[in-house]
């Protein structure tokens, strides 16, 4: 304060003391004349500063109790299922998860939130939902579950934070190895925060001098200073629906009689693609069946009507006999139809065995049996893994579709050693081709070179794999189609891994023709002021690579030019 010119204002000075010693002789102390404040608690930014362990959550209750008000505002506000869901995720979460690194509320609170904002989502009409199904797979946990935004939060935050100041992540790792060797008590308060929060999802963190890891219990092993923005958020919400579905195996298999027979066979790790295939899915009937019979393997978009009975289904909020029995709402929960002979009318028998549904069943039992055929003969181990999944209670009654852990594994352990990072042989460079496209710009030939880049299953994570290819000339021997490396397998990556290609290899001047207007803004705002751009890139070792190279080659070297995807240059 001296040396900045300011006086001490004791009035505004308070100190936390952590023991009743240190607060006996702290009350005693003078400043300038002022006895100092000893609060229990201090708020300070949005978090919460206190040495008493019963004041801890108080800030984060109160904070909960705020958004329990918002969502009392959702709940009454007529406006559709989905609407309300991003609602949550935008005013809800954010009020509850604020400040929340250090110290979260209490169990009580937490619950409470939860299971308001399950009724927001859902409904109030749905007592026999699950609610793990709604939250880790009908939406995504780090949007709506406050628990989960806050660890996804934090550990973001962490990430953002500790990526501005290596001197910041130097403390923050010496502090973590203070820890890890025993040193509780001198943990600071973001460390504690990151520790518990990666507690929450059964995630391990190990530090070393150079790195700080989390390991998520999928097996992703995640560097903090990554720059794999995409990779390490899509780890991170996989580890939290595996924290959310592990409580539910947990809970069915605690009692020799499961909680939820309906879940039965459920595995932590759900293949959301298959699962929400119907749900996700915009495509229109008429686009695709041109007046034929509708393909069975082709999911459609649902009408809301429908869209609400799968939901219940996946949730499993299905209102079969045997449930309706259960609750006292019917005397019965026989079959009544003639064909069934009296069987128990339960949820599996509805869906799969019931006379009544015979010939709707008919086609999709029809194709079913096809494709288990065709796999018993071209595929005799995905046949078995199917089978499996189909024989599963969680599928035969509620459509959930169990994952590979393996498949997902496999993902993570991609070959990154891209040939990027290698030096460039003579050979690979290009000069020019007569049979190039070009254009003349200021008396300069400027010949045009082609990029693209594709991915194919990209809505599912184990499947997922992109690749990306130039096009010099007809013939030419320097045109080039490749996999991509690394562990994001994203559409965006392989295009701008595609213009970095270019660079590396091509010695004339050249226009860029690149069909993402992303990629085409930022390389061409980058030759216009020669800076790169100051938010965080996505792909920034791509970015970084590419910014250097530009910045060596002579002015107006290279241009970007935006064209249509998938069609015909003139």
């Amino acid at each position: 304060d001296q040396a900045a010119g300011h006086a001490t204002q004791p009035d505004k000075t308070e100190f936390a003391a952590v023991t009743k010693k240190d607060k006996e002789v702290l009350k005693k102390v003078k400043l300038q004349g002022c006895t100092p404040k000893l609060p229990d608690m201090i708020e300070m930014l949005g978090c919460l500063i206190t040495t008493a362990t019963r004041k801890q959550c108080t800030l984060a209750n109160a904070r909960t109790a705020k958004a329990m008000g918002s969502l009392n505002n959702i709940i009454g506000a007529p406006i559709s299922a989905a609407k309300k869901a991003r609602a949550v995720a935008a005013q809800t979460i954010p009020i509850a998860t604020f400040g929340s690194m250090w110290s979260g509320p209490c169990k009580s609170k937490l619950n409470s939130l939860r299971a308001k904002t399950i009724r927001c989502l859902w409904g109030a009409s749905g007592k026999m939902r699950c609610s793990e199904a709604i939250l880790a797979i009908l939406h995504d946990p780090t949007r709506v579950d406050q628990q989960h935004a806050s660890v996804y939060r934090a550990l973001c935050d962490a990430r953002r934070i500790l990526k501005k100041s290596e001197k910041r992540a130097d403390l923050f790792r010496k502090c973590l190895q203070r820890y890890a060797n025993g040193g509780e008590g001198s943990t600071t308060g973001p460390v504690h925060g990151m520790i518990v929060a990666c507690e929450k999802i059964n995630t391990c963190i190990t530090c070393t001098e150079t790195t700080i890891q989390i390991t998520t219990p999928l097996g992703a092993t995640l560097d903090l200073d990554t720059c794999f923005d995409t990779h390490f958020q899509a780890c991170l919400r996989e580890a939290c629906r595996y924290s959310i579905l592990k409580g539910l195996v947990e809970r069915n298999s605690k009692n020799p009689e499961p909680q939820r027979k309906d879940m039965v066979g459920i595995e932590p790790l759900v293949d959301l693609g298959a699962t929400m295939a119907l749900l996700n899915s915009n495509k229109s009937m008429k686009e695709e069946d041109n007046g034929e019979a509708p393909k069975l393997s082709v999911p459609y978009k649902l009408d809301p009507q429908d869209r609400r009975r799968v939901q219940s289904i996946v949730a499993g909020n299905t209102l079969a006999p045997h449930r309706l029995l259960h609750a006292g709402k019917i005397s019965s929960d026989k079959c009544n139809h003639p064909g069934c002979s009296g069987v128990r009318s339960d949820t599996e028998h509805i869906f799969w065995k019931c006379c009544k549904y015979r010939t709707v069943r008919a086609p999709f039992l029809k194709a079913i049996d096809n494709k288990l055929q065709w796999l018993k003969v071209n595929d005799k181990g995905n046949h078995k893994k199917i089978k499996k999944i189909i024989e599963t209670p969680c599928f035969l009654q509620c459509g959930i579709c169990n994952g590979d852990e393996n498949a997902l594994k496999d993902t993570y352990n991609l070959d990154q050693d891209d040939f990027y990072k290698m030096p460039m042989s003579v050979d690979k460079i290009f000069h020019d081709d007569a049979k190039c496209n070009s254009v003349e710009i200021n008396g300069v030939r400027y010949v045009k070179i082609y990029t693209d880049g594709s991915n194919h299953n990209g809505t599912a994570r184990e499947l997922a794999r992109a690749g990306w290819g130039v096009y010099y000339a007809d013939g030419s021997h320097h045109n080039i189609a490749s996999k991509l490396h690394g562990l994001v397998q994203t559409s965006y990556r392989a295009e701008v891994r595609a213009l970095l290609h270019v660079l590396q290899t091509c010695a004339a001047p050249a226009i860029v023709m690149i069909d993402c207007k992303s990629v085409v803004n930022i390389f061409n705002n980058f030759l216009m002021d020669g800076c790169a751009e100051n938010k965080m890139l996505q792909e920034r070792d791509l970015w970084d690579t590419i910014f250097e190279l530009a910045a060596a080659a002579p002015p107006g070297h290279f241009k970007a030019q935006w064209m249509p995807s998938h069609l015909n240059e003139d």
